[in-house]
């Protein structure tokens, strides 16, 4: 028994296209790095098929879904503190907005890529190594 019903040429092509823009999320899931590389993915196309009562034409439903796997939960460490003074609640995440805490984010970058280390020879340092002995 032959018949022509290709899902390409199912309402002008929309079952198709459904189904590629479904293989596009779950093939750029299966990409993505911020997602868990384990874990089916899939895709269900469904079609339902319903007759007249003369047997004569039939209606044709389409559905196309697809399941993704989640995103990897992030996971962060914080400093978590309370000002006495106050009593508002502070919190901030290690690496970012820490009082006196710096980044490398913060240096920009020569032509080679190397961090630009401002010179800090003039600074107050002092030497703790060589406390009490004279030096600075």
């Amino acid at each position: 028994m032959a018949f022509d019903l290709d899902l390409d040429k199912i309402d002008n092509g929309r079952v198709m296209e459904q189904y590629r823009y479904a293989a596009l999320k779950v093939l750029a899931n299966c990409l993505d790095p911020a997602v868990s590389f384990k874990g089916k993915r899939s895709i269900t196309v469904k079609i339902s098929v319903e007759p007249d009562e003369q047997r004569n034409s039939i209606s044709v439903e389409s559905n196309v879904n697809y399941k993704l796997c989640s995103p990897i939960p992030a996971v962060t460490k914080m400093m978590l503190s309370k000002d006495i003074q106050t009593g508002r609640i502070h919190v901030s995440e290690y690496g970012s907005c820490i009082p006196g805490q710096s980044s490398l984010d913060d240096y920009g970058k020569d032509k080679n890529g190397d961090l630009i280390i401002p010179d800090d020879s003039n600074s107050e340092l002092i030497d703790f190594r060589n406390a009490g002995k004279g030096g600075n």
